[in-house]
C-alpha cells in the first residue's frame, strides 16, 4: 500500500508528459462542445418551463384586466407547458427525441404566450409585462439548450421586436409613465 503512495506521484508526472497524436479539426471541436453544452443545459429546460408555467399561475391568479379570451389561451399554454414537462420527465421511447425539440416548443410557447396575453388584454399600457419579457429573454440566452450560434441570437431579437412591436402599437397612452 505505501509503495502505491510513493508511486503515484511518479506516475501522475509522467502521465502529465503523455500527449496525444490526435488531432481534430476545429469544425469537429466546436460539434463536440456545442453537444456537450447542450446536453449539461437540459435541466435549464425544466426551470425554463417551471418558470412559464409560475407565469401562466401569475396570470391567472392576478388577471389585471383581462378579457376571458386572454384567461382561456393563457390556460391553453399552461397546459401545453405541463405536458410538455411531463413528456420531458417521463418521455419512455421517445425522450430522445422530444429533448431535440423541446427547447424550440418551449421557446415557441412562451414567446405566442406572451404575444397573445398582450394582443388580448383590455388595457395595454407600456409596463404590462415587461418583467416577464425581462426574464424571457435573460433565461433564453442562459438556460435554453439550444446551440447559441444562430437560434439563440434569433430568439432573443424576435422576443424584443414582438414585444416593441405589440407595446408601440396596441398600448394605451399613460400619461403618468411621462411625469415619473
Amino acid at each position: 500500500m505505501e509503495e502505491d503512495h510513493a508511486k503515484s506521484p511518479a506516475r501522475a508526472k509522467s502521465q502529465q508528459n503523455i500527449t496525444s497524436d490526435i488531432l481534430l479539426p476545429d469544425s469537429v471541436l466546436e460539434k463536440l462542445y456545442q453537444n456537450y453544452s447542450i446536453k449539461q443545459k437540459r435541466s435549464g429546460l425544466i426551470c425554463f418551463l417551471l418558470t412559464s408555467i409560475l407565469f401562466d399561475l401569475w396570470a391567472i391568479a392576478i388577471p389585471q384586466g383581462q378579457t376571458y379570451g386572454s384567461l382561456g389561451c393563457v390556460g391553453l399554454f399552461l397546459l401545453s407547458n405541463l405536458i410538455l414537462l411531463v413528456v420531458l420527465i417521463f418521455g419512455g421511447k421517445f425522450k430522445d427525441i422530444v429533448w431535440k425539440v423541446a427547447p424550440y416548443l418551449g421557446w415557441t410557447f412562451a414567446f405566442l404566450q406572451l404575444a397573445l396575453h398582450l394582443i388580448l388584454k383590455d388595457n395595454l399600457i407600456p409596463k404590462d409585462s415587461l418583467g416577464w419579457v425581462m426574464l424571457f429573454n435573460f433565461l433564453v440566452y442562459i438556460i435554453l439548450p439550444v446551440p447559441m450560434k444562430y437560434h439563440l441570437i434569433f430568439f432573443g431579437i424576435a422576443t424584443f421586436f414582438m414585444y416593441m412591436g405589440i407595446i408601440t402599437g396596441l398600448a394605451q397612452v399613460d400619461s403618468e409613465f411621462w411625469r415619473q
